[in-house]
């Protein structure tokens, strides 16, 4: 999460650029949608995204609000703080060992 330092040394940008500390937990439980407006994300126009995923500027091309409706937001942090103690180690352990690439 963003603090006002990090091992003593002041970090006075952390969480500024949308203006929110923890986007993260703040955003927990919404739609990406209501997200990206409250983010003001939003082209003038109400419901084409500011990123585009391309530089396609044609008008069918852009990514709108209502391409990313209803997909949740949800924080990995708040779901591993509803784990109970013992799913929780079970958790930290399995992120500790890592993963492997198998090539396919």
């Amino acid at each position: 999460a963003f603090a006002g330092e990090y091992e003593g040394r002041p970090t006075p940008a952390m969480g500024r650029f949308s203006g929110k500390r923890e986007w993260e937990t703040v955003y927990h439980g919404w739609t990406l949608d209501k997200a990206l407006v409250d983010l003001g994300f939003v082209r003038n126009d109400g419901k084409t995204l500011m990123p585009q995923p391309h530089l396609h500027m044609d008008d069918s091309k852009m990514w709108k609000l209502e391409h990313v409706k209803d997909l949740p937001v949800n924080s990995p942090l708040e779901g591993f703080r509803a784990l109970s103690p013992k799913e929780r180690e079970a958790a930290a352990a399995t992120y500790r060992a890592g993963y492997k690439i198998r090539p396919i």
